[in-house]
């Protein structure tokens, strides 16, 4: 048994060099919002707004933990 902190440190420091995926999960949230901040008007992000946001912009809608997105639809 280890604890995840020293499974995730790099190999250098003494662990297994495994990447931490809730880090790397939060990192990649950011940069999805920051590029949504950035670019509110690129085809990509209009498809995903029609899909999953109807007329409430990214900052407004409200995601309710637990459920997904196809039952939101419904």
């Amino acid at each position: 048994m280890a604890k995840w902190e020293m499974v995730s440190r790099p190999k250098d420091q003494g662990g297994l060099g495994i990447i931490n995926t809730k880090v790397m999960n939060e990192s990649l949230l950011v940069k999805w919002i920051w590029k949504i901040h950035q670019q509110p008007d690129e085809l990509w992000y209009r498809i995903l707004q029609a899909k999953y946001l109807g007329e409430n912009g990214f900052f407004l809608f409200y995601w309710d933990r637990g459920v997904s997105v196809l039952e939101r639809a419904t």
